[in-house]
This record gives C-alpha cells, sequence and structure tokens, in this order.
C-alpha cells in the first residue's frame, strides 16, 4: 500500500506511524509479501524481518481493524515475543482459517482485542478460556460443527460474555451430549440462539436454566423430531424466564418419525402465553391440533402476529372452516402471512353476503388444503382479501395435484412457484382470482 493511510473509524493515528507497500525489501534484503491497511489486512505470509523494523510493525499494527490469516502464514515473529499482550488493540474482527498455526498455548492472546467484535476459528483452544474476559466487546463468535463442543461448554463458558446476540451451533450431525454447562453465567444480551442438529435432550437445559432476560428469538432445527420431544420443546419454550420477551418462534425438522402415536402437537395451545408474538413457524411433519374457537383464543392472545404457519401433514383433515378463520382473522389485523390447513370443501360462508375485510394479509398459503370449488375460493378471497394476489401452495410440499401450469400475472411469474408445486385445486383458484383482479381493474378503469 503506498500514499497516505486514512481512518474511517476518525482514530489519531499513532505517532511515526510507517506505510508499508504490498511488496518491497527490508533492510537486510529479505522480501515481505504482506499487506497491511487501516482498516483490513490480510497476511499470507511475514518473511523474518530484522529486529530494528519491529517497533515500526507494531505501529502498523495498531491500525488494523480487519484480519483474515490464510493457511501460510508464518507467525515465527510472534512466536518468539517476550509477551502476552495484545498486538493489535483496535482488532475488530478476526477470521483465522488454519488450525495449525496456532502450536503454542497462549498464542492466541496476540489477538484477543478488547474491541473485538466478530470472531471465526476453524477449532477450539484452550486459549478461548480468555475470550470472555478480553474480549468485552465480542457479538459474533463462529465455530465449525465438527468443533469439540465440551471444551465449548466446560472450559471456554461463552455464557460469560455478556455482549453476545446471537450464539448459533450447527451441526451436520446430531449433537447428544447436554449443553447444560454452559449455564455459569446468564446470557444478559443473547437474543437469539439457534441450533441445527442439536437433539432436544441437549437443548432443554438451556432453556430452562438460562434466564435469557433479552431473548426475542427461537430457531431450531432437529433431523427428526418425535412427538414427545417436541411436545417437552414446547412446554419448555413456555415456561421458561424470557416467555413475555420472546417474539419469533421457528421450529421445523427434516425427517418423518418412524412411529407416530397419533397424537396432535399442542404447540399451539402451550404458546398461548406468549403475548408478544410476532412468527410462530412449525413444519416438524406431525399434526398440529387447532380448531375454530383455539385458533380465536390464539388470535386474541396474540394481538402482534404478522406471520402464521402451522404446517400439518397432507392426511391431516383441517378443521378450521372459513368462517371461523374470519372470525379469528377480526383479532389480528397485523396479520401479514398465513400457512394453515383449511376446509375449504365444506365452505360455510357466502362471499355475497360477506362485509368483513381483512386488509393487511398478503399471503394465504392452501398447500394443504383440498380445493374442491375452486371459483368460489377464489371469489371468497377477492372479497375478503383485497391484498391477496395469490393462492399460494407454499414452497416447501409438493402434491399429487401439480400437474399443470397455470397463466399467471408477469409480475408474479418471476418470483413464485415453479411448475411442480402447485395443486390443481390452487391453479384453478388463482386463475379465477387473476379473473377477477382483472375485471375490477377494468371497471375502475372505465369509471375514471
Amino acid at each position: 500500500m503506498t500514499g497516505q493511510v486514512t481512518d474511517k473509524y476518525n482514530l489519531p493515528p499513532p505517532p511515526g506511524l510507517p506505510i508499508f507497500p504490498d511488496t518491497g525489501t527490508d533492510e537486510d534484503g529479505k522480501h515481505e509479501d504482506a499487506c497491511y491497511q487501516a482498516d483490513a489486512v490480510l497476511v499470507s505470509r511475514i518473511w523474518p524481518v530484522n529486529q530494528a523494523r519491529v517497533p515500526s510493525i507494531f505501529a502498523t499494527f495498531f491500525r488494523v481493524r480487519d484480519m483474515m490469516i490464510g493457511e501460510t502464514l508464518s507467525i515465527q515473529l510472534l512466536a518468539t515475543l517476550p509477551i502476552q499482550t495484545c498486538l493489535f488493540p483496535r482488532l475488530l474482527s478476526l477470521t483465522w482459517l488454519d488450525q495449525h498455526q496456532l502450536t503454542n498455548t497462549g498464542d492466541f492472546c496476540f489477538f484477543l482485542s478488547s474491541t473485538l467484535r466478530r470472531c471465526h476459528v476453524l477449532e477450539l483452544r484452550i486459549d478461548f478460556y480468555h475470550i470472555g474476559t478480553r474480549c468485552p466487546a465480542l457479538e459474533d463468535f463462529i465455530i465449525p460443527d465438527d468443533s469439540d463442543t465440551a471444551l465449548l461448554s466446560e472450559v471456554i463458558h461463552l455464557s460469560a460474555t455478556p455482549t453476545l446476540f446471537e450464539v448459533k451451533i450447527l451441526a451436520s450431525r446430531d449433537i447428544h451430549c447436554p449443553l447444560d454447562n454452559l449455564n455459569c453465567v446468564t446470557f444478559l444480551n443473547l437474543t437469539t440462539p439457534s441450533f441445527r442438529g442439536i437433539e432436544v435432550a441437549a437443548v432443554l437445559p438451556i432453556i430452562k436454566r438460562f434466564e435469557l432476560p433479552s431473548l426475542k428469538k427461537f430457531e431450531m432445527y432437529a433431523h427428526v423430531l418425535p412427538w414427545a420431544e417436541a411436545e417437552h420443546l414446547f412446554r419448555a419454550l413456555s415456561r421458561c424466564k424470557a416467555s413475555q420477551t420472546l417474539e419469533h418462534i421457528n421450529i421445523s425438522s427434516g425427517n418423518r418419525t418412524q412411529r407416530h402415536s397419533g397424537d396432535s402437537l399442542t404447540a399451539v395451545r402451550q404458546f398461548l402465553c406468549l403475548k408478544q408474538l410476532h412468527t410462530l413457524r412449525l413444519s416438524v411433519h406431525l399434526p398440529i391440533y387447532l380448531n375454530n374457537d383455539l385458533l380465536f383464543e390464539a388470535m386474541t392472545s396474540w394481538p402482534h402476529i404478522r406471520f402464521l404457519s402451522l404446517v400439518s401433514p397432507h392426511f391431516y383433515t383441517p378443521t378450521i372452516t372459513f368462517r371461523g378463520l374470519f372470525t379469528a382473522l377480526h383479532q389480528c389485523p397485523r396479520l401479514h402471512t398465513l400457512d394453515i390447513s383449511l376446509d375449504t370443501v365444506n365452505i360455510d360462508i357466502d362471499h355475497t353476503d360477506e362485509s368483513f375485510q381483512h386488509a393487511s394479509l398478503q399471503e394465504l398459503i392452501l398447500a394443504t388444503s383440498r380445493i374442491s370449488d375452486a371459483e368460489a375460493v377464489a371469489r371468497i378471497v377477492f372479497s375478503v382479501f383485497p391484498s391477496v394476489d395469490q393462492v399460494s401452495p407454499g414452497f416447501k410440499r409438493p402434491t399429487r395435484g401439480c400437474i399443470e401450469v397455470q397463466r399467471r400475472r408477469e409480475r408474479f411469474s418471476r418470483t413464485l412457484w415453479d411448475s411442480g408445486r402447485r395443486t390443481r385445486g390452487c391453479i384453478d383458484a388463482q386463475i379465477h382470482l387473476d379473473s377477477l383482479r382483472a375485471s375490477a381493474d377494468l371497471d375502475r378503469s372505465i369509471l375514471i
């Protein structure tokens, strides 16, 4: 790098800050191939340098904000320093791509800046024991899914890092061991814990024992989620100390359970106490108990709900009628997206007599609803939901009726559905709905 170093953080540079070129030769003729910048440094190789250059190198370290260390880095210079303090006092982000370079315990201390906010490493080490005390501003800590989770819970104690907003544990294989050793200190500012590939038994201790006073969002994906474990998870969430702050719940599973008792999940009833709920998305390959009365009670309990998706298996007979749906929708004027199993065969209303309109609903998903009278469904949607331009089958679950490409408005064709994700009923309903929308537009243009 040549020329003047700029600092977008408006921090004063240290006196006598040297400006290093991208490539060059130091005093003893040895080649340097290092790139130091004011806001970012990508280090590929540092050859041994003359001891006289060490003070100027330290001055340059003072300016480093973001560091990415590749596989060919040599840290011989750092390894020979007789100190155990951070050499990069203003470092904000550290990405370490080669675990083989940190060979000595204590090497990582060189990079534990008090300003560090993001840390991404490929290996957990004993050195991380200090990360909670030396990095009080840490917000994002990323480790690979094959890391030693025992070290994570027993040694590092991430819960002692009070600034963490989001913790994600993503595993490509199931993790069975409990993570309750993380509960030494509360996560005061944690808003979003996310778990993937973690069994419910390993997650429950976290939910039950942590105070999590700032919790707003809970995400979990399990490869398989049996009925009993799902019920335990729902009960723990409804009874946790953060139940009054929880706004978003997203729980899904990848595979169907081999054995099921036939009972329906009671998630909706258990979540009635979550008064701040904005989003509830459940897709767990198990029937979710819901009828007209319970839907009305849920909408009354969740005045802020905007996204509701309760995905039941296709063999589950819908128990929500149009009349029950409209009665419940009076209680949730902010609802934007609705994905539930609706009885579209036994239509219990006459759209010509229906004066109710729900203007905020923009997406109605009828993936698991068997539509026998597409025109009647389209007229109901047209009359009651003026902002709904599509009767969507959803993105997740193709059905046997996906046989035809329907005519779409050009403005939707690039963003919604491929030809293999539509039931015949949804196709016909959408065609009728498009026709009604076009007629309404024509009438308005004639009146003008």
